[in-house]
């Protein structure tokens, strides 16, 4: 995991922890995680599929998992690519 945030509506790290050799930029995340949390609530809205659970993106150099915490505040957990699908597939694979 490179970087945990819980950032405000208001676009405000309330707290963060990064780690790793490769720096996130935490600012921007912040700032841009609202935005897009909010066009994931309107597509849930516009579709009629209901609330926003979490949101994954996954880019070239690293995924970001979104879970949004009412209006208030959205918990961002930053990885390199593959460790967030690799955790899903142990967690899945420990039920069985």
């Amino acid at each position: 995991m490179r970087a945990a945030l819980l950032v405000s509506a208001k676009r405000l790290v309330v707290a963060s922890a990064a780690s790793g050799e490769r720096e996130v930029d935490v600012t921007a995340i912040s700032v841009l995680i609202v935005d897009v949390a909010a066009a994931g609530r309107r597509f849930g809205s516009g579709v009629a599929a209901g609330e926003l659970q979490s949101m994954l993106i996954k880019l070239q150099d690293f995924t970001v998992v979104l879970v949004p915490f009412g209006a208030d505040a959205t918990l961002v957990l930053v990885a390199d690519p593959g460790v967030i699908r690799n955790s899903v597939r142990r967690v899945y694979s420990t039920r069985r």
